[in-house]
Parts: C-alpha cells; structure tokens; sequence
C-alpha cells in the first residue's frame, strides 16, 4: 500500500512488464463532455497480459431468470489473476482470489447526468407530437452532457491507502516510508 498514485503506477507498471506474453487490450469508448476525474482515472486503452494480478472495480450481478434473486459475480475491490481474453470480444476473464471461481469482467457505462429543463417550443413540440400520436409523451427528467465505457480492471501488485480503505486484505505490506504515514492517525487508516 503505497500514499500517492504515481508509486502505484511505478511498482504496477513494473511488474506488468516482468509477465511474458503480449496484453490484453480494451479500448475506452467516450462520447459527450467528459467529467474530469474520468479523464485522469480512466485510461484510453485497459491493458493487462495474462497471469497479471488486477483489481475490479465495478459491481456485477448474474442475470437471473423470472422470479429468482440475483447473485454477486463479483465486487469492487475483488483481485484476481487474468486467465484469457472473454467470450464477448471487449471482456476479460479472471480467476478470483476470493472464491478461485472465473468470471468474465464486462466494461461499464458511466453517464454524466443533468436535470432537463424543457424550453417553451420543446413543450410546444412534444405536445404536437403528442396530439399527433393520441396519447401523451412524457417530459424528460434529465439529459445525459456525456459518457464513458470501460474495462473495470486496474493492476493491483500495488494499491492506494485511499482504494483500500474498506477492503478486507489477506496479504499485504505497506510502505511506512512514505510521508503520509508520519501525519497522525495515518498508520492506523
């Protein structure tokens, strides 16, 4: 567990590199405005050989038949060990630490959403519509300004004190050199 994200990015990239083989990649789909925490968290392309220890970060559920509850798949948080490519061509199999069960991790959409606020022709417009059509269309509650699909996998040989807050870790060290640790109370975090 390191402080700052660039010693994570260093030790990460550093053991990626040591894998053999020629990496997995998935590329980010964006379109519209772009929040900017997605700009600096999500790269362009999720890159990842096999055999290299990544961390999900995303939620996924089965899809379950009519009646029957849902399952976890997976978490945010959950490690695992890139086995192969998926069966769906932008997917990526894993071998969970947790359960040792494969589980194909599937990109995610993000959507920077706002409350819409109709303009008088657009009411005038929907209402002709409606009129037009013979039943009432309804008002849009929100727009979506833009959005962001990717690979929920990141390398996790390393990880932040702040990303694994809340995880329950089996193994791990931490780098008490850093600077942060010498600040009160940051050891116990």
């Amino acid at each position: 567990i390191f402080a700052k994200n660039d010693e994570v990015d260093r030790i990460n990239l550093l053991r990626h590199s040591q894998l053999p083989g020629e990496p997995l990649q998935v590329k980010t789909i964006r379109s519209g405005e772009q929040q900017k925490e997605w700009l600096s968290h999500i790269p362009e392309t999720c890159s990842v050989k096999p055999q290299a220890l990544v961390m999900i970060l995303a939620n996924a559920y089965d899809d379950p038949a009519e009646g029957e509850r849902r399952t976890l798949l997976y978490a945010n948080g959950d490690t695992g060990i890139v086995v192969d490519k998926g069966e769906e061509e932008t997917g990526v199999k894993v071998r969970l630490t947790r359960t040792g069960q494969v589980v194909e991790v599937l990109p995610v959409t993000r959507e920077w959403k706002e409350a819409y606020v109709e303009t008088d022709q657009e009411k005038a417009d929907r209402h002709a519509r409606a009129k037009t059509l013979g039943f009432a269309i309804p008002k849009p509650k929100y727009r979506i300004r833009g959005s962001v699909t990717y690979l929920p996998l990141r390398l996790a040989y390393a990880t932040t004190v702040h990303k694994s807050q809340g995880l329950s870790l089996d193994r791990l060290q931490v780098n008490l050199g850093s600077w942060m640790f010498s600040q009160p109370g940051m050891t116990y975090v």
